[in-house]
């Protein structure tokens, strides 16, 4: 399958040095993406423009809930520096909905890998996986993750599946990693019905829930070497997870302070400087 080809109009530096930097560039600039020589507009030239003016709308027409959310929200952009924030997860965790709420919050950009994939292979996910397998999405997947790796400013809402890769590692690294842990019965209520799931096709009842609940067994250890884990409720509101979130976001930055302040746009020394 040809992998996707990539034009973005988000602002390309990090402003921020994870103390966990990218394993291929240590956090300049993202230099290791390589876009392929015959550039396709597809994917995210529609996602990332859109994204792009509708967060901007979003934020100059969402007012703050609260004085103290203001507050919260004008701290962590001040210590953020504009890193992207990688949302991680099971299917029906909220990773979408509350990488909304956030980017809105923050002004950021909001991306949803598997939107970005059904943008660049013009199908559906279920379609992917019933003609090319599973693999063949991963693929896609990783392809998705490289290239959002040079981006800044971004709130990017992953699949559930996407830490189950050891390279997607590095890629997710570029910014902070943010796990939505879920309760498997939470799990169940959200995904009943839903039929855009390949992984959870054919499941219903407790069937569903055990099926949930293996999947979430096997990539827990993977969800919990997240930089933070934020536990959401049933009963949570979606503005009450974001809130939770951007709370625990700033005191993970100031407790894990970059590792030299110069390493901003404009002052990032060259390659092998």
């Amino acid at each position: 399958m040809e992998k996707p080809a990539f034009v973005c109009s988000i602002p390309r530096g990090r402003p921020w040095t994870p103390s966990l930097n990218c394993h291929k560039c240590n956090g300049f600039y993202g230099k290791h993406i390589v876009l392929p020589t015959k550039l396709k507009k597809r994917a995210l030239l529609f996602m990332c423009e859109s994204s792009t003016d509708s967060s901007q709308e979003q934020e100059a027409a969402q007012p703050r809930y609260t004085k103290e959310v203001s507050l919260e929200v004008k701290e962590l952009k001040s210590v953020l520096k504009k890193c992207s924030i990688y949302l991680i997860g099971p299917m029906g965790s909220g990773k979408s909905v509350i990488g909304k709420y956030m980017a809105s919050e923050l002004g950021f950009c909001f991306l949803d890998t598997d939107e970005l994939i059904e943008a660049a292979a013009k199908r559906s996910i279920p379609e992917i996986f019933e003609t090319d397998g599973e693999e063949a999405f991963r693929d896609l997947e990783s392809a998705v993750l490289d290239q959002l790796a040079a981006f800044i400013g971004c709130c990017v809402a992953t699949g559930g599946g996407a830490v189950l890769r050891k390279s997607n590692w590095g890629k997710l690294r570029c910014g902070i990693v943010v796990y939505l842990e879920t309760p498997v019965d939470v799990l169940r209520d959200r995904l009943q019905g839903d039929t855009t799931r390949p992984l959870l096709k054919n499941a219903d009842g407790e069937t569903l829930r055990e099926r949930i609940r293996d999947i979430l067994e096997e990539r827990r250890h993977l969800y919990m070497q997240a930089d933070l884990t934020v536990h959401i409720e049933k009963s949570m509101p979606v503005d009450d997870a974001g809130k939770e979130v951007i709370r625990k976001l700033t005191n993970f930055i100031k407790a894990n302070p970059p590792r030299s302040s110069k390493l901003y746009p404009g002052n990032l020394p060259k390659r092998g400087a």
